[in-house]
Parts: structure tokens; C-alpha cells; sequence
């Protein structure tokens, strides 16, 4: 599946320069993508996230200047697509198993998806039904603890000398 993986110091000195200082880590970016794109021979470039992350590390206004890069190039039917990550990380793609007609009949059939299903469920039914108790027991505590207010000591109490109605 990997046809191809090199190992690049790409200097992005020249690309951040010709720009204002709000729009480097953008330029920063484009020129990494043509870099790889002109050296790998490719269709498509993925930057993964750990290479993302380095470059806007310093703000948007202030990239680095060199990154180190790992590139995989992955052979498709129709295209070819780059993968770059900073040197030292994981650049192959996590291979997804796939389960094959028959397998999925079978699942299907004694319904090993369901049962996974309803253990979670009921997993999660029992932790809300005690989050839920615990609720009430606090809630009548705090009702039974609940004192009167008392006049407080600071306010002049107001008395009603008599209305209208009263004469």
C-alpha cells in the first residue's frame, strides 16, 4: 500500500517573507503543501494534526522558520495522496477491518451488535438511576435542615399602622 516514505527539511523562510506578518503561518502552509506536492509527485496532500499543530504553535504571526517532515505517499486507483507529519510521529494510516459478506450475515443473524448495544445501555440506565437518588437524598436533606428565615438585625422592621378600609 506505501509505495513511498522520505524524510524532508523544508525551509519556509522564503515563503513567510513575502508576506505581512498576519498572513505567515497561512503562507507558511501553502508552501509546505507545494513542497511536498512538487517532491512527492502527488494529487493530494494530508497534513496531519501533530504537523499543524508545531506550525501554529508560535501564533499565526510568527511560524517557524524549518520543519522537519516525514512524507507517505499512498498509491489510490485514480490518485495519489501525501501524508506529512512532523518527524518522529506516526504517518501510515490506521488500516480499518473490514467485515467480509458472510461475517456480517452471521452478526446479523445472532445479533452480536445488539447485545454489545444493550450492555452499554444498561451500563448507563444504572449510573443515571443512582446520579438521580443521590439528587432526592440531597434535595429532602436540605429541606429538612432548612431552617426560618430570622428577621434580619440590620433592616427596620416595618409595621402597618392601618388603611383606608380599616377607618
Amino acid at each position: 500500500m506505501a509505495d513511498l516514505k522520505r524524510d524532508y527539511i523544508i525551509n519556509l523562510r522564503k515563503e513567510i517573507e513575502k508576506v505581512p506578518r498576519y498572513k505567515k503561518t497561512s503562507k507558511a502552509m501553502k508552501g509546505l503543501r507545494k513542497f511536498i506536492l512538487k517532491n512527492m509527485k502527488v494529487d493530494e496532500v494530508k497534513i496531519l494534526p501533530e504537523l499543524n499543530e508545531f506550525i501554529f504553535s508560535q501564533g499565526r504571526k510568527n511560524p517557524p522558520t524549518r520543519v522537519e517532515v516525514t512524507c507517505l505517499k499512498i498509491e489510490d486507483k485514480d490518485k495519489s495522496i501525501a501524508r506529512a507529519n512532523l518527524k518522529g510521529h506516526k504517518v501510515e494510516p490506521e488500516e480499518k477491518k473490514e467485515k467480509k459478506g458472510l461475517e456480517k450475515l452471521k452478526d446479523k443473524i445472532t445479533g452480536k451488535d445488539k447485545e454489545e448495544k444493550t450492555k452499554e445501555d444498561v451500563l448507563e440506565h444504572k449510573e443515571t438511576k443512582e446520579i438521580k437518588e443521590k439528587e432526592i437524598k440531597k434535595f429532602h436533606l436540605d429541606k429538612e435542615t432548612k431552617e426560618t428565615e430570622k428577621p434580619h438585625a440590620h433592616r427596620k422592621q416595618e409595621k402597618v399602622i392601618g388603611t383606608k378600609a380599616d377607618k
